[in-house]
């Protein structure tokens, strides 16, 4: 299978790089505007102190945190991580036009197109996918977008999962991990996720 994917350059940054938790002042509120953000929460059920109760078990279980029901410093300290915007179960496939790029290091177009690549190359290796660059959005399967700053291959590759199916994954080591790490190569998780999405048609 072929997959063709756009690089465009913009003037502003795009970012898949999603705010950590707020800072209201009030520890619950901001674990429950946080656990709406990233769909654990709806806020219709944010009214009811047991739908509330089991978001915040939900989420204990998927960081592998003891499911206490409570707000605990542990799972303070992972929603202050910088992390994925995209939530901790995708509904979509595909998802196509997620930017990649985070407001860091000044990077070229060049240099992103590098990290890209990389990225590209890396998932490559474990499935029967190619990778064409186009340069035109109606050729595109894959677009990523990008401005003046980026953060490089790990976010490349993170994002370029999800573009490729994947959700995230309750594996710390894993690219797919939803808060962001150096990772430039995939853990076996990420292997066994994409390779049973893409299976070796030999």
């Amino acid at each position: 299978m072929i997959l063709k994917v756009l690089i465009c350059f913009v003037s502003f940054f795009c970012m898949s790089l999603a705010k950590p938790l707020p800072a209201s002042g009030d520890p619950r509120t901001d674990v429950i505007t946080y656990l709406i953000r990233y769909k654990y929460l709806t806020k219709l059920e944010s009214r009811s102190e047991e739908r509330v109760t089991e978001a915040i078990k939900n989420f204990q279980n998927f960081f592998q945190l003891p499911e206490t029901g409570n707000i605990d410093e542990e799972m303070l300290t992972i929603m202050t991580k910088r992390r994925c915007g995209i939530p901790d179960k995708l509904s979509n496939r595909f998802a196509t036009t997620q930017p990649i790029g985070e407001k860091t290091a000044d990077l070229t177009e060049e240099q992103y197109a590098e990290n890209m690549q990389l990225a590209l190359d890396t998932w490559a290796q474990y499935v029967e996918l190619k990778f064409n660059r186009v340069f035109d959005l109606q050729d595109a399967d894959i677009i990523s977008y990008f401005g003046s700053k980026d953060h490089g291959c790990g976010v490349a590759l993170h994002e370029l999962g999800h573009s490729l199916g994947l959700d995230h994954s309750d594996v710390a080591e894993a690219v797919m991990f939803p808060t962001y790490s150096v990772w430039t190569e995939l853990s076996q998780d990420d292997i066994d996720r994409i390779q049973k999405l893409y299976p070796s048609i030999n």
